[in-house]
């Protein structure tokens, strides 16, 4: 799937501008709160029309989390996903299956008969995330989707997101949490999205192409992270920049250890 050109303006204010990317996989999108990150999402998900550019290629099927998941309340839960399911071409038997397994999986409480108006936020969640990946969808879009949920709940999205995309989906989710080192990243602030391979937490641990003027930066991100870069002087601006753009701060910038300065050449 492709965004191109993608522009969403409210008002005279760029919350996104001129966006192009290319998604597959599991993508991490990060960013600070009001930083366009959901309006990101929806717009990857279909949910919202950019103010201009489109998006190309994106499933015929999709499963969406919003941040705020508001089902209906008077509906049981396991009713309510037995009939998405039907909804998304399951049949009446399949639909009834994979509802009884994710919500086994997700552990919802009280109990599948529950009432939706009745649920706690996080077994509001789970049932949302059931819905995600009830069929076998092409996409699945989470927006800040473990907030709320227990540790074993939220260990059984992990799964669920690995499956689908060992299954070819591509998975955004909106997240705080460290990732895989080498997944991507989507950095979002300051009407930017800035692609990013994730590193290991805490210490970018790829080496400067060249020691010359290289630096040590430490960085922190918008949700507090810090982290500690050592970058090359062909790479160190752009990557300062990129780091301001989206929100974080420069902490510190030194000579990185062993490096020779450039008025020393």
């Amino acid at each position: 799937m492709r965004l191109v050109a993608v522009t969403q303006r409210y008002g005279d204010v760029d919350v996104l501008a001129d966006v192009d990317l290319d998604l597959e996989g599991y993508v991490a999108v990060r960013g600070p709160n009001g930083s366009g990150k959901s309006t990101l999402l929806r717009i990857a998900a279909g949910a919202l029309e950019p103010t201009s550019g489109r998006v190309v290629g994106r499933p015929r099927h999709v499963g969406y989390v919003p941040e705020r998941f508001s089902p209906p309340g008077t509906m049981r839960a396991d009713e309510y996903l037995r009939r998405t399911g039907r909804v998304l071409g399951l049949g009446a038997a399949e639909a009834a299956r994979r509802t009884d397994v994710l919500l086994d999986r997700l552990d919802l409480r009280p109990s599948p008969r529950a009432r939706l108006g009745s649920l706690s936020k996080g077994n509001r969640l789970k049932v949302g995330l059931a819905h995600a990946f009830l069929a076998p969808v092409g996409l699945v879009v989470l927006d800040e989707a473990r907030d709320g949920l227990d540790e074993a709940a939220s260990a059984e999205l992990a799964s669920l997101v690995d499956e689908a995309v060992a299954r070819g989906a591509t998975v955004l989710r909106a997240t705080h949490d460290d990732v895989t080192p080498g997944a991507l990243e989507l950095r979002v602030g300051g009407s930017r999205v800035v692609r990013e391979v994730a590193r290991r937490p805490g210490v970018d641990t790829t080496g400067p192409r060249d020691s010359h003027g290289a630096v040590r930066a430490l960085v922190r991100e918008p949700d507090g992270t810090e982290r500690a870069l050592t970058l090359a002087a062909t790479d160190r601006d752009a990557a300062l920049l990129a780091v301001l753009s989206h929100g974080g701060s420069v902490l510190d910038v030194r000579p990185a250890p062993g490096a020779r300065s450039e008025e020393a050449r």
